[in-house]
């Protein structure tokens, strides 16, 4: 069985075990779309409040996360509900390979 490695390469693996497929495409994808939390934009939260809608929207277009300010210290992060969803797909595709992982190393212990 032939599988791609993450820098492109072909690699091949033995018939008998088989790798987790993760689509890695849209794991890049999220994690590229979220900066650090030091990189990103910083409101007040009062200032966010006073027109809390316009700023929701302005999150859920521009799909980049807010943090918010409480007494001078950065308290939340904001971000949209697609890439919330999306970071959840990206989870549960982690815990199954993980599960999987360990599922394979059970079946095949090393000796």
């Amino acid at each position: 069985m032939m599988n791609k490695s993450l820098d492109s390469r072909a690699t091949s693996s033995p018939p008998h075990t088989r790798e987790p497929q993760v689509n890695t495409g849209s794991v890049f994808d999220v994690a590229g779309r979220l900066p650090q939390a030091k990189q990103l934009k910083v409101l007040s939260s009062n200032f966010f409040a006073r027109n809390v809608q316009a700023n929701i929207q302005r999150v859920k277009d521009s799909r980049r996360p807010l943090r918010l300010r409480l007494r001078n210290i950065c308290s939340v992060v904001i971000i949209d509900n697609q890439t919330y969803e999306e970071l959840l797909n990206v989870r549960t595709q982690l815990i199954k390979l993980v599960e999987r992982m360990e599922h394979n190393d059970e079946a095949n212990p090393s000796s």
